[in-house]
């Protein structure tokens, strides 16, 4: 930085022959930098650039003026006496009047002795650096929090659905027909709630590029059959026709994954159907040799200005009658698992036909 700056003085104290003064102007006009330099009483020889208010500074109107009286009782004071006594010092800092923050580096200026001469001070509008910095730091004390709730919420959730299964054993007693129903809305609902949850702990993980999965041989066809029977409970108050057509069928994944992801897209088709309508799930290879699960529903379909954002982050798509709106975290999370095992979510829809969502994953070798 101190060559810089020493490049920097005896190009703007000395305006060189070899370089025009109106274009080094036009440059510092147009770049979001700003150059002032000073003698060693302080005296202002040269300012330019673009965005001197913040300094007190206009083009060229405060030549001749002293910084410590335009400064005065402020930090540049500071470093400009630091720059004098042969330091090299950087500040930043903020200007709320136009809303924009500057990282300045001050230096010294040097005859061809090596003598003290003047100071030199080089800013650079870090704005949308802080803003993004800000942002990123922001982000993650949102995932930690989120991530810190989810496990506390886990926990009592895991004990409410560990009594619930445990009231359906023989050894505790025969339930009546009406307290066994109950049982299984406990359970389901609860297994429903701990899905939520782990959705949202999971996009806190990918919000901190924390999401790891686990790939290992699985059989497909076994993996569906287990979610479908937790999904029938959630199916049945709408008297919904779950159709299954698959084959034997291996691919790399992680099981977790996989049911996490295969959930939300039935808790979204059951949704979205009517009742007495049709969900249907099928599992084939395609000519790539991927495995592809598709779930297929028969609802209103996407509209096209809303498939875009379907896969985005807390993204929604509402119609009417369809009871209380999710998190907006199920497709935007199983896209993410689906990329991490190597795979991905696609998504085809027809207005008024339905809808298909595709989980392709890399065939087991």
């Amino acid at each position: 930085m101190k060559a810089q700056l020493r490049v920097l003085s005896d190009s703007v104290a000395g305006l060189p022959s070899h370089l025009d003064a109106d274009f080094l102007r036009h440059i510092l006009a147009n770049a979001p930098i700003v150059i002032f330099a000073f003698d060693t009483e302080g005296i202002i020889t040269f300012s330019d650039g673009r965005g001197l208010e913040p300094f007190n500074l206009s083009g060229g109107h405060h030549v001749g003026k002293s910084v410590f009286e335009i400064w005065k009782a402020t930090p540049l004071a500071a470093m400009a006496r630091r720059a004098l006594s042969g330091d090299t010092c950087r500040s930043q800092s903020e200007v709320a009047a136009v809303g924009r923050a500057y990282e300045t580096t001050y230096g010294p200026l040097r005859d061809e002795t090596g003598r003290i001469i003047g100071g030199i001070a080089v800013s650079i509008d870090v704005t949308e650096r802080m803003q993004a910095e800000r942002a990123q730091a922001e982000s993650q004390a949102k995932s930690r929090f989120l991530a810190g709730m989810s496990h506390e919420l886990r926990t009592p959730l895991n004990s409410i659905l560990g009594f619930a299964q445990l009231l359906e054993q023989p050894a505790y007693g025969p339930l009546t027909e009406r307290q066994q129903h109950y049982v299984e809305n406990i359970i389901s609902s609860g297994r429903h709630l701990l899905s939520l949850v782990n959705d949202v702990l999971d996009i806190s993980k990918v919000s901190a590029g924390r999401l790891e999965v686990h790939l290992e041989r699985l059989d497909l066809a076994a993996l569906i059959r287990d979610v479908m029977t937790e999904i029938e409970p959630l199916a049945a108050p709408k008297q919904l026709r779950l159709r299954v057509d698959s084959v034997a069928l291996t691919a790399m994944g992680d099981a977790r994954a996989i049911r996490q992801i295969l959930l939300n897209l039935l808790s979204n088709a059951i949704k979205f159907t009517p009742d007495r309508g049709r969900v249907a799930v099928a599992l084939r290879r395609t000519a790539r040799g991927e495995a592809a699960i598709t779930v297929t529903d028969c609802g209103p379909g996407i509209p096209r200005e809303r498939r875009r954002q379907v896969f985005d982050e807390f993204a929604q798509v509402t119609l009417p009658a369809q009871g209380p709106a999710g998190t907006g975290l199920g497709l935007c999370l199983s896209r993410h698992l689906a990329r991490a095992m190597g795979g991905d979510v696609t998504l085809t829809t027809r207005v008024g036909k339905g809808s298909t969502f595709t989980l392709r994953l890399p065939s087991a070798a």
